[in-house]
């Protein structure tokens, strides 16, 4: 079953909407006259992305609704969930935010922060890749722009970088037990 649901507050509690989730009529599925023509052109694509019509080339259109505006609220409720579930198992939990291209190039926003510092105070561990990233498009704007396809998807060296940002954290926070590999030289 798809996992289209999402929560609202009703009285300071998490209430769960759009369950089960309606099925998609059989002709929004349909890639529609224009994708037929064009195909999969990666072209296209990158004009599509460019232009701002995502939306009809992936999906011949959908629908954006805000349902709420209490996405930090709504947030901070669930990490508390999922630290409880996650205590309870004896488990830890790493909350790695990660950002658009074009979210790292200004100040965090005071939502993230917020969602972060719920996380804190739920002892859900951090990897914040903000700081790393907008390091990054202040000292070297060109090596930002390697590091996201459109803007959006990191690409393998984008991936790369939240990797060894992750594993850093891993090692630091005494979660992994690594030895660096000795090169031994023979005489």
């Amino acid at each position: 079953m798809p996992l289209n649901r999402f929560f609202v507050l009703v009285e300071g509690e998490l209430d769960r909407r759009n369950s089960p989730v309606p099925v998609p009529a059989p002709e929004s599925t349909k890639l529609g006259f224009f994708r037929s023509v064009f195909g999969y052109s990666f072209l296209m694509d990158g004009l599509m992305r460019k232009l701002g019509y995502e939306s009809l080339w992936y999906a011949r259109g959908w629908e954006d609704r805000r349902v709420h505006t209490d996405r930090a609220r709504i947030s901070c409720l669930l990490l508390d969930r999922v630290s409880e579930l996650a205590l309870a198992a004896d488990i830890e939990v790493i909350l790695l935010a990660q950002y658009l291209e074009r979210e790292v190039v200004g100040p965090q926003t005071s939502e993230v922060k917020n969602v972060l510092e719920c996380a804190a105070q739920s002892s859900i561990g951090i990897v914040d890749m903000h700081t790393h990233l907008r390091e990054i498009a202040e000292s070297n704007p060109a090596e930002l722009g390697l590091l996201y396809f459109e803007q959006s998807h990191m690409t393998a060296h984008g991936n790369a970088l939240v990797a060894r940002i992750l594993f850093d954290y891993l090692i630091k926070n005494h979660h992994v037990m690594w030895t660096s590999p000795s090169i031994s030289s023979h005489n």
